[in-house]
């Protein structure tokens, strides 16, 4: 059962809030809850489909592996966020591993409980379509960013996206490890972009935090 507070969350996600009322209250009375600790595995790339989930709070990352064994980061997940199903429509694996970056409270939804909401409500099936043709657009765009954009051009644009998500102060909780995954470079290539925009007075860099001073300087960067 749901918190007060954990039904709020849930009614106030993006996609959640597009449905008609009688499938949220049938979501409501059939939710799993799960709280994972943080830098916790919700699934692996490859394993078995065993659920939608909706996270109401806390962070996590979409991620995967190089042959050569490093992490690359494909989508930061925020609260709000319904995840897991391209692996419901199509039956098969999961396609990334997906992990809390911070505690995180999800509610879960399993397979008997989408296929009697799809055959109750067919506009449910629609929504879950039109969710996963949002993702691979989404994915899309990173596909095009790695092809087209410098690492310094994506780094700017990662930052803007997360600073406009995360605080209207433009405070952005994240470390480089994280950052370089995000980019798709080494830690080391990203503090060295990061000192040079510090000595530029675009950003302040702190321990985990990043505050950006100028973001018109880095969407000139961006834009270029």
């Amino acid at each position: 059962m749901l918190t007060p507070e954990l039904q709020a969350a849930f009614q106030q996600s993006r996609f959640i809030s597009y449905l008609d009322p009688e499938i949220k209250t049938y979501l409501l009375q059939h939710a799993e809850v799960i709280t994972l600790p943080a830098y916790t595995y919700l699934h692996r790339k490859g394993d078995a489909f065993c659920g939608i989930y909706c996270l109401l709070a806390g962070k996590m990352k979409a991620t995967g592996v190089t042959e050569r064994g490093n992490e690359y980061s494909m989508a930061h997940i925020m609260p709000g966020a319904v995840i897991g199903e391209i692996a419901y429509l199509d039956a098969g694996d999961r396609t990334h591993d997906a992990q809390s970056l911070e505690r995180s409270t999800l509610v879960r939804f399993n397979k008997d409980v989408l296929d009697n909401a799809t055959a109750a409500y067919p506009a449910f099936y629609s929504a879950i379509v039109h969710l996963a043709c949002m993702h691979i657009r989404q994915a899309f765009s990173v596909l095009d960013d790695f092809l087209t954009l410098s690492p310094e051009q994506r780094l700017a644009k990662k930052l803007l996206s997360m600073g406009s998500i995360q605080s209207r102060f433009r405070v952005i909780s994240i470390n480089q490890h994280e950052l370089a995954a995000w980019v798709g470079v080494s830690r080391q290539s990203i503090s060295k972009i990061l000192n040079r925009w510090q000595a530029h007075k675009m950003i302040a860099i702190e321990y985990k935090k990043l505050t950006l001073l100028q973001p018109e300087k880095l969407e000139a960067l961006y834009a270029s």
